[in-house]
């Protein structure tokens, strides 16, 4: 189907089969399975678009998904799948420290950076804001069966993975969904240096994450 005022640019299943469709004008948006509706279940917008990268948890119940430069996080209800109309959730920021971001950009693209030259950065141009791989569940629809659940987002920028954890996830979440006015934090999460650009990540098994780095190299990472 063709719509006027935007494009889906990435999606998500669950294990049910419902769909999660991320959207350029940031939005992302719940679909009953295989789309048997044309109208959305749900539509999470207010983020900045376009929505580059989604996934979501075997049951549903959470999703995450990146922008040019932001991850997201939010936990949905079964309500939000099947039209009842609750309330959207709230949208939980993830971000990296200051100062481990500071050092995760500090060296140029090369390092995950967006500086093209030393006048550009002594000219204060220098982009500061991460471009992210992919975000993932470090738990795929294929393992849910097996009983094992998602613990851990993943995500790269540059030569850096960057992951965070679902339980302290869901617990900022709950804060902010408990009081809409609660100036929260965005939720930290913890920076690693890969040794290169990251051009492609998968988990295996429990806690093997493999990634390609540029250069035709793969290494395998435990965490």
């Amino acid at each position: 189907r063709k719509y006027k005022s935007y494009t889906f640019t990435c999606h998500a299943q669950t294990r049910a089969g419902n769909l999660v469709l991320g959207r350029t004008d940031g939005a992302i948006a719940l679909y009953d399975a295989i789309m048997q509706s044309e109208n959305s279940s749900c539509v999470l917008d207010g983020t900045p678009g376009p929505v580059t990268s989604i996934d979501v948890a075997a049951d549903g119940s959470m999703v995450v998904w990146t922008t040019s430069e932001f991850v997201f996080f939010s936990c949905l209800a079964p309500e939000h799948w099947d039209k009842s109309k609750k309330p959207k959730p709230a949208v939980l920021q993830l971000q990296v420290a200051p100062l481990a971001l500071e050092e995760m950009l500090g060296q140029g693209k090369e390092n995950g950076g967006n500086a093209s030259s030393s006048a550009a950065a002594e000219e204060d141009e220098v982009d500061n804001a991460p471009e992210w791989t992919p975000v993932r569940f470090d738990a795929g629809t294929a393992k849910d069966e097996h009983g094992l659940a998602e613990r851990e987002i993943l995500t790269y920028c540059g030569a850096w993975q960057v992951r965070w954890n679902v339980k302290r996830a869901l617990e900022a979440w709950e804060r902010l969904e408990a009081d809409p006015t609660y100036r929260h934090q965005p939720l930290y999460g913890t920076a690693t240096a890969v040794g290169g650009p990251v051009s492609l990540h998968v988990t295996v098994k429990d806690d093997l994450d493999v990634v390609a780095l540029e250069g035709e190299i793969v290494k395998s990472l435990r965490f």
